[in-house]
């Protein structure tokens, strides 16, 4: 296990109103156990908050489709996700998004493109 990424994709009443994502703890590298020898890593874990499908309630048996758009959102938000779960720092202040502002967004950014892809849409969408 490399960390964990909950989903929260469903609007709600009074939920937060727009996508994002949200650290819930930081990766970073541990010196657990005597001797000063790095024995392990503080599993980082995430939260992607978002409201798709428009307020349309899913019924059992039905389809999830989301628009083009919220697929686009939504791995923009992945990307977020994947540099905090796979960021690998003695710190965790510096650990996946807590980097400098002109790197921040360059995961995000990146997932984007898969968006655009249709082979990648193909693969997503099973």
């Amino acid at each position: 296990e490399i960390g964990t990424v909950y989903l929260d994709l469903s609007p709600r009443p009074h939920k937060f109103p727009h996508a994002a994502h949200f650290v819930i703890r930081c990766g970073r590298q541990c010196n657990r156990g005597g001797g000063g020898s790095d024995s392990g890593r503080q599993q980082p874990a995430v939260a992607l908050v978002c409201n798709f499908g428009g307020g349309q309630q899913m019924t059992s048996g039905s389809s999830a489709l989301l628009s083009h758009s919220e697929v686009e959102t939504f791995l923009h938000e992945l990307g977020h996700a994947m540099h905090s779960v796979l960021s690998d720092t003695q710190y965790q202040h510096l650990s996946g998004t807590r980097c400098a502002m002109d790197l921040v967004e360059v995961p995000s950014h990146l997932f984007e493109y898969f968006a655009w892809d249709p082979g990648a849409l193909s693969l997503i969408s099973g």
